[in-house]
């Protein structure tokens, strides 16, 4: 199963503040149904000081990838989103905080469905902070600070978080690992730092890697059909 959000709801999911100190920098990867691409909406965000966020057609035409150094400075990319929506599609954003070499040699990255997105740079600051310590991150919902806004409307699963320096340095083959339906658990086992399938059965939505980050539903989402090419813990056979 995974969790359907209507924006019409005000529907979304949080986590409660929790420790990410000695994070130098963020690989996030998660399946993605979207039900519109009307602009002001946001997907995911996490501390708007030493954060990150991502913003689906939110400097239209493109999709918006943050991140924040300091309050008020940032280092955002837009891509061309799906054309389409009604279909399943796999994102995974790099996110490099400090001591992984931003900018270059690496920066902001976006993979869609195995295929890396050209970026153009919105907004460039030269220089990179460390990840907040501490901070809600929010999914499908509410910006930081409680503001009940940039709501999106779609369906997420397999929501997972590595802070890994293999991974932002040579993403690829973990990437097209994902891409092809591989359970997050099983790539780069030691360096993942949250696994929240959404598979719709438990609120909180729990996170199954064990890390604490369980995720509290706001509104009223409901469980809807799993990717099917996906194998999550739930099919898990071999």
């Amino acid at each position: 199963m995974a969790r359907q959000f209507l924006k019409a709801n005000s529907d979304g999911a949080y986590r409660d503040p929790h420790s990410m100190a000695g994070i130098g920098g963020v690989c996030l990867s998660l399946w993605l149904w979207r039900l519109d691409n009307s602009v002001v909406q946001i997907l995911f965000e996490y501390d708007q000081t030493n954060g990150f966020d991502y913003v689906p057609n939110g400097f239209a035409p493109g999709d918006l990838i943050r991140s924040y150094f300091v309050s008020g400075a940032q280092w955002s990319d837009k891509w061309n989103p799906p054309a389409a929506t009604g279909a399943w599609h796999h994102y995974f954003f790099i996110i490099p905080g400090t001591g992984e070499g931003v900018p270059p040699p690496v920066r902001n990255q976006v993979w869609l469905d195995n295929v890396q997105q050209t970026l153009t740079v919105n907004s460039a600051v030269n220089g990179a902070g460390t990840i907040a310590a501490s901070a809600p991150f929010t999914v499908l919902c509410r910006r930081v600070g409680g503001v009940n806004s940039l709501f999106s409307s779609g369906i997420i699963a397999e929501l997972a978080m590595w802070s890994s320096h293999t991974m932002i340095t040579a993403p690829a083959q973990f990437v097209r690992q994902l891409a092809a339906g591989c359970n997050p658990l099983r790539v780069r086992t030691t360096e993942c730092i949250m696994y929240v399938p959404f598979y719709g059965v438990d609120s909180p939505e729990p996170d199954y890697h064990f890390g604490g980050r369980q995720f509290t539903l706001t509104g009223t989402p409901t469980a809807v059909r799993h990717p099917p090419t996906v194998r999550a813990m739930v099919n898990f056979q071999d």
